[in-house]
C-alpha cells in the first residue's frame, strides 16, 4: 500500500511540475503574428506592449520579444514599444533600457498612459522617444527597502550605497535623454518631494520626447508582456 501511496505521490508530483511549467511560460508573455515564412518577409514593422511592474521576469521578457522581432524578421525597419507602468525594480529597468538602446532594429518608445520611475529608463532607452495625448511621466528619486525596524550602522551603510547606485544609474540615463541640468537633476535626487511630474508638453520641452502621437501604430506582429498571471482555465 505504501508503495502505491509513494507512486501516486509521484505522479501527482510529476503532473504539478507540468503544469507549473506550462503556466510560466505562457504566465507574462504572448506574441500575434504570422507563421508563413513569406510572409515574415513582409513585416516592417512590430510592436510590443509592456503594462505592468519592472521586475527580473518581465524585463527578461521585453528583452526577449525584442530579440525575437530583431532575429525572425528580416526586413525588420521599426519596433514600437509601449509602455503602461509605475516602475519597479531598478536592476530590471536598467538591463531593459540596454537593450532597448542595443537592438540592431531602432526602437521607438511611446508612453501608453503612464511612465513612472524604473519603467522610465526603459522608456529612454530609445532616441525616438514618443507620447500619446494623455500619457504621463514622474521621474523621482530611488528608494530602497530597509527591511526591519532597527538597522546596525553597517547594514544602514549597504543601503545608501545601494540608493547612490541606483540614483547614478537614474542621473546618467536622464543626463542622456533630457535636457534638464545638472542641478535640476541633483535637486530631484534629494528626495520624494523633488519629483517631477510631466505631461506630453513639458515632457517636449525637456527633451523627454520627440514627439506626442495620435494613435497606436498598425503592425501584423505584437508582443505582449505584463506581469499580470494568466488562468490557464480560462
Amino acid at each position: 500500500m505504501r508503495f502505491i501511496l509513494q507512486i501516486f505521490a509521484g505522479f501527482i508530483s510529476i503532473i504539478f511540475i507540468i503544469f507549473i511549467s506550462i503556466s510560466a511560460a505562457d504566465a507574462n508573455s504572448r506574441k500575434i503574428g504570422p507563421e508563413d515564412n513569406n510572409k515574415k518577409d513582409e513585416v516592417s514593422i512590430a510592436k510590443i506592449y509592456f503594462a505592468g511592474s519592472v521586475n527580473g521576469e518581465t524585463a527578461a521578457e521585453l528583452i526577449e520579444a525584442i530579440d525575437d522581432a530583431n532575429i525572425n524578421y528580416k526586413k525588420l525597419k521599426r519596433i514600437y514599444l509601449y509602455i503602461n507602468s509605475y516602475g519597479g525594480g531598478m536592476e530590471g529597468g536598467y538591463a531593459a533600457y540596454w537593450a532597448v538602446k542595443s537592438s540592431r532594429t531602432p526602437v521607438t518608445t511611446v508612453n501608453m498612459g503612464m511612465v513612472m520611475s524604473s519603467a522610465s529608463m526603459i522608456f529612454c532607452g530609445a532616441e525616438d522617444r514618443q507620447s500619446l495625448k494623455g500619457g504621463h511621466f514622474i521621474l523621482h528619486a530611488a528608494s530602497v527597502s530597509v527591511g526591519n525596524d532597527y538597522v546596525q550602522p553597517d547594514q544602514l551603510q549597504r543601503q545608501v550605497q545601494r540608493l547612490d547606485g541606483y540614483n547614478a544609474m537614474f542621473h546618467d540615463v536622464y543626463k542622456e535623454c533630457t535636457k534638464l541640468s545638472e542641478q535640476e537633476l541633483t535637486a530631484m535626487f534629494q528626495g520624494e518631494n523633488q519629483r517631477r511630474f510631466m505631461l506630453p508638453d513639458e515632457a517636449r520641452q525637456t527633451g523627454l520626447i520627440t514627439k506626442i502621437a495620435d494613435k497606436i501604430m498598425d503592425s501584423s506582429v505584437s508582443y505582449f508582456v505584463t506581469d499580470t498571471v494568466k488562468n490557464t482555465n480560462d
